[in-house]
């Protein structure tokens, strides 16, 4: 009788840990995908079904690569050759299509589980969403290819003044190339020929920011 008892209690434990492995595991803010050595997924919890734009039950025994765009088919490609030859983690970034068409960027994060004769039994994979991410990339890249071209030149300073960017019109307009005017002060430009007020108010504006 105790040792049923003792049973029991175990076992109630048991799920009870069960319980809050799945919890972590379904619920966690990354994918996790599990891949059979065919590239099929085997198992995938529910942020990652979501991510895909699929059913849980509909996604066992897909292959992951028809969700990837054809333009990252590549990457995957050798992302997943690297894994399995150099048997360490790697990460690539690439392009992914959901279930109803739609793309969206993800970091696939993959490590192998070999044989002791070195075959991959399977990959177990982490998929974040990094869209978000790749949309600032993208317009930071426009913004500073708009500051390169611009017709007007550009600097940009810390909070002490310091330079710490000029564009290429500022270098046209006064000779100075970039190298020669990192960490200093804007002062260099000074003509001598305007007021200590316009100074003034220029430093007063730089240093509020």
């Amino acid at each position: 009788e105790m040792q049923n008892d003792e049973l029991r209690k175990t076992q109630l434990e048991l799920q009870e840990v069960k319980d809050e492995y799945f919890d972590l595991y379904n619920f966690a803010p990354v994918g996790y995908l599990i891949f059979n050595e065919k590239g099929l997924i085997e198992d995938a919890n529910l942020t990652s079904v979501t991510m895909l734009g699929f059913e849980k039950s509909g996604l066992k025994n897909f292959r992951f690569s028809n969700f990837i765009d054809k333009e990252s088919q590549d990457i995957f490609y050798f992302h997943r050759k690297n894994v399995i030859e150099t048997q360490t983690l790697q990460t690539c970034e690439l392009q992914l299509v959901r279930k109803d068409k739609t793309k969206f960027w993800a970091q696939l994060e993959c490590a192998g589980i070999f044989s002791d004769e070195g075959d991959v039994i399977q990959l177990n994979a982490n998929l974040i969403d990094i869209t978000d991410r790749k949309q600032v990339e993208a317009s930071l890249r426009k913004l500073s290819s708009a500051i390169e071209q611009s017709p007007s030149s550009v600097m940009i300073t810390d909070l002490s003044g310091a330079i710490e960017y000029v564009n290429p019109k500022f270098m046209q307009l006064t000779g100075y190339n970039l190298e020669e005017v990192l960490g200093k002060n804007p002062r260099i430009l000074q003509s001598g020929e305007q007021s200590k007020v316009v100074y003034q108010e220029m430093w007063n504006t730089i240093l509020d920011g």
